[in-house]
């Protein structure tokens, strides 16, 4: 389940439009058709895809239906649902109340995080997850602020908290991000 919002704003992302915490609309001028169906109604009616809103607002209740749509492949596989984005903890209390309604219906939970979020919802997740995917972008903090958009001393500070918890830790680091900073820089 991918969330809208990021503190961070990583000159690599791979989800550029789940920074922004609101949905918004794009125009694909490469599809459109221009048959006017637009001009007349909602986004949604937009034959070929050409209007497209990113993002909507939706209840817990409504996810977990949604979530709970391929328990049988989470069953078979021994998987479950992974929270991502954005930033999962952009939207900390609605992530923590879906970590426990999935964890009621026992879904297995991952969170994939820059660990840039408050510590105590950080923690209180780390009570509920099966699995905390901890992606360090840079140790060193001037080049995690240059390409980051932000300070590390709070994602070092939160995953040094996470080292008691008793959720299984993965730490990502990119391994090829010099290849990856000399592709945007040039």
């Amino acid at each position: 389940m991918f969330f809208k919002g990021c503190p961070l704003k990583c000159k690599w992302c791979h989800n550029p439009e789940s920074q922004d915490p609101k949905p918004f609309s794009v125009f694909h001028e490469s599809k459109c058709i221009s048959c006017g169906r637009c001009l007349k109604g909602e986004v949604s009616d937009c034959p070929t895809g050409a209007r497209e809103t990113i993002g909507y607002e939706i209840s817990a209740s409504e996810l977990l239906m949604e979530i709970n749509k391929d328990r049988a492949f989470y069953e078979q596989s021994q998987g479950g649902v992974t929270f991502s984005g954005g930033e999962p903890f952009f939207q900390g209390d609605f992530l923590l109340n879906m970590l426990a309604r999935c964890k009621e219906d026992y879904i297995n939970t991952a969170i994939d995080t820059s660990g840039y979020c408050s510590t105590e919802i950080l923690l209180k997740a780390a009570e509920l997850a099966n699995y905390i995917l901890y992606d360090i972008k840079f140790i060193d903090p001037m080049k995690h602020e240059k390409y980051c958009g932000v300070p590390n001393k709070l994602i070092l500070e939160n995953l040094n908290h996470l080292k008691h918890a008793k959720t299984r830790l993965l730490i990502k680091i990119i391994n090829n991000l010099s290849v990856i900073l000399q592709r945007l820089l040039c």
